[in-house]
């Protein structure tokens, strides 16, 4: 990663504890997928998602801007602070599935 890609990247990362069965159902079942994958009040309209035995999963969320000052815009719009909503809102639901 170059310099001037960090100035312009934003990441968030979270480690939640629940059981994988449980974050793989969240991931791969449209339907679990639709509650926690937006932050409220934010829902998801549609998901579709296409998981084939012995194939792979492979998930990363990058988000690039044009400028650092672009960046530094969405992250005080709250880019973390969403993506943790999200985050909560997993853990949440693993807990009741």
């Amino acid at each position: 990663m170059t310099e001037r890609s960090q100035r312009h990247e934003l990441s968030f990362t979270r480690i939640i504890d629940a059981p994988r069965d449980e974050i793989f159902r969240c991931w791969t079942e449209e339907e679990l997928l639709k509650q926690w994958f937006a932050p409220l009040p934010w829902t998801v309209s549609a998901a579709k998602i296409d998981i084939r035995a012995g194939g792979k999963t492979r998930y990363t969320a990058t988000v690039l801007h044009w400028s650092a000052e672009d960046r530094e815009a969405h992250e005080k719009m709250g880019f973390r602070q969403g993506w943790a909503q999200c985050a909560e809102q997993l853990a949440a639901l693993t807990a009741k599935i």
